[in-house]
């Protein structure tokens, strides 16, 4: 699926080949914006101990550490 911004880009924004090329074009006009774009989990997604929120609040439990190291 290609990204909403593929009209402004004049390539394809889903495609890192084009959207490196279209960066190295230099001239009378400097390119700007989006070249390229891939949607993906954010790090906390990816982090199942942080999908109930932050750390900092949570008691230590090594039964719990080892279920969280474990799922990696």
């Amino acid at each position: 699926m290609a990204a909403l911004n593929d009209q402004n880009a004049g390539h394809p924004t889903d495609d890192f080949a084009a959207a490196m090329a279209a960066s190295q074009e230099w001239g009378d006009k400097i390119p700007i914006g989006i070249f390229y774009q891939k949607e993906k989990p954010t790090f906390t997604e990816q982090m199942p101990a942080l999908q109930k929120g932050p750390l900092t609040g949570e008691t230590y439990d090594p039964d719990r550490l080892r279920d969280l190291l474990s799922s990696q």
